[in-house]
């Protein structure tokens, strides 16, 4: 499957996938959602995994913490954390704050990695956050710790790290050859685990919302948003890197604050507009590749 249409995919799928977190709020607690949302697309994972033939045993041993790090910072963190953020906002205003993991995806990238930060990927990933910054200037300048929309933005950055370092160790995974499936598959069973884990600290009841918008969602977020779209980026980051693969998280954002605009009364301004377009001109000039870049891949 070609990068652009990997790219594709995980940008609708997370895109709708903040309303569907909306959706997951109130009668289950966020931690308890999580918990159930990787039971489910763990055990949907490992089910693929029998059925193609991968086995998890030929996962070492000692590849075991790495994955369960992944699971902890990916699978758990930070959707319990983006969970907890939308809470205080519109679903598109989480998905921004979201977006910023491709700051913290170019800097992990060359310090851990030394790969450099490209021009053409800083001048982009810069476009693209001021961007977000005009759409999100009124939070900015507003901030409270004691106001909902200051609490969202510091539930929603923490998230974003948490999310940020869970692809540079899958990066890491994938460069030492462990296979995407295998691992996110055992990393979505060891988010899980944390999930529970967190719960139980919380205290939090193990309820369930047998309501058909929560049934629905929780099909939603855990089959489209947590494999399909897992399997999609990380093979992305697998291909080229963490930093162009996260500038998804920049692109996906606008697709969310149209679905609020729509469903959750979300009002666009001239500001945000501008906003908007400039992080549609970012995604075009970091995607865009050099024609010597193209002939390397031909060759």
């Amino acid at each position: 499957m070609s990068n652009p249409v990997l790219y594709a995919i995980t940008v609708v799928a997370w895109g709708c996938s903040f309303f569907a977190v909306k959706l997951q709020l109130g009668v289950v607690e966020p931690s308890v959602s999580v918990f159930y949302r990787f039971v489910l697309a763990g055990t949907i994972m490992l089910g693929l995994m029998l059925v193609t033939g991968r086995r998890i045993t030929e996962i070492p041993l000692k590849a075991h913490p790495l994955i369960a790090a992944q699971g902890l910072t990916l699978f758990c963190c930070n959707f319990w954390l983006v969970y907890e953020a939308t809470q205080y906002m519109a679903s598109g205003l989480a998905a921004i704050i979201f977006s910023t993991a491709v700051i913290f995806n170019i800097m992990a990238s060359a310090l851990f990695f030394r790969t450099g930060i490209d021009r053409r990927t800083l001048i982009g990933a810069s476009l693209g956050i001021v961007g977000i910054a005009a759409v999100f200037w009124p939070a900015i300048v507003a901030f409270d710790v004691h106001k909902d929309g200051s609490v969202g933005l510091i539930y929603g950055l923490l998230g974003t790290i948490s999310a940020s370092t869970g692809m540079q160790l899958s990066a890491y995974a994938q460069k030492r050859g462990l296979p995407v499936v295998r691992t996110n598959g055992l990393g979505m069973a060891y988010g899980a685990m944390f999930a529970f884990l967190i719960s139980l600290a919380q205290g939090a009841e193990f309820k369930f919302d047998f309501s058909p918008v929560y049934l629905l969602s929780m099909a939603y977020l855990s089959v489209i948003a947590s494999v399909v779209a897992f399997w999609s980026f990380l093979t992305l980051i697998g291909r080229i890197g963490p930093a162009r693969a996260s500038y998804a998280t920049v692109m996906f954002p606008i697709l969310a604050l149209i679905i609020s605009g729509m469903l959750e009364d979300y009002v666009w301004t001239a500001r945000a507009i501008a906003g908007v377009a400039l992080v549609v001109i970012g995604n075009v000039v970091v995607l865009s590749r050099r024609p010597d870049a193209q002939t390397e891949e031909a060759t």
